[in-house]
């Protein structure tokens, strides 16, 4: 790793450990997507995905809901780096979703997307957390939790 990626790292983990440490243990591990009465995936929103090991791959389900009165036709999701609280970070890419590129979302309408993340055989085991943003949709982000066990 060259020192400014080792950089970039520390200085992700400085802007997310306060986000990190206000939301450990806020919500059971087991209490999966939450949804808030306006429908939309959105603030307060958690995706918990199932427990897995280093060089698995974990996948979940997150749902986008319109109820703006407008058909939304440049919906992008992406997601930035997850960080455990020991502050080791697994980077963005990890992160893909299905359907990829530009999702067109009809006013009154719902569309779920896969959400899968591809852990490295070298991941150090811990709950990783982090952001999926919908670019297009205002104000629309939700947590994502990905608990990474030892391997046996």
């Amino acid at each position: 790793m060259t020192k400014a990626m080792a950089d970039a790292m520390t200085q992700a983990t400085s802007i997310l450990e306060p986000f990190v440490a206000a939301t450990r243990g806020a919500i059971p591990e087991d209490a999966g997507p939450l949804r808030h009465p306006g429908g939309c995936s959105g603030p307060g929103d958690m995706l918990n995905l199932p427990a897995s090991t280093p060089g698995s791959t974990v996948s979940g389900e997150l749902w986008l809901h319109n109820h703006t009165g407008v058909d939304l036709d440049g919906v992008l999701l992406s997601a930035g780096p997850l960080v455990s609280a020991g502050g080791t970070s697994l980077d963005h890419t990890a992160v893909s979703f299905d359907p990829t590129g530009v999702i067109v979302l009809p006013d009154r309408s719902s569309r779920g997307v896969l959400v899968v993340v591809n852990l490295p055989d070298t991941i150090t085991p811990g709950t990783y957390r982090g952001i999926v943003v919908a670019g297009g949709m205002e104000d629309m982000w939700m947590n994502l939790v990905v608990p990474i066990l030892a391997p046996r």
